[in-house]
């Protein structure tokens, strides 16, 4: 993920095994969901640009899950 911290868009790198979809959570720290986006990816690599302008300053959890994606990726961003 960058920039992190990130102020309008955060970019996400993942590898795909196939093409498909995903979908991107960012959870606050009580594990709300305050923004989710779906991509459709690529087989190969992607970089998907995540919208974080409308979020408050802080610490959040970015998850991301899909067809083409056989686990859950986690990471944590911070909103400046």
């Amino acid at each position: 993920v960058w920039p992190n911290p990130a102020s309008s868009i955060a970019s996400v790198k993942l590898f795909s095994r196939s093409g498909g979809t995903c979908n991107v959570r960012i959870a606050n720290p009580l594990g709300q969901t305050v923004l989710t986006e779906r991509f459709v990816v690529k087989q190969g690599i992607n970089v998907l640009p995540v919208k974080v302008a409308g979020l408050d300053r802080g610490i959040y959890h970015l998850s991301i899950e899909g067809t083409s994606l056989n686990e859950r990726i986690n990471v944590l961003l911070r909103k400046e």
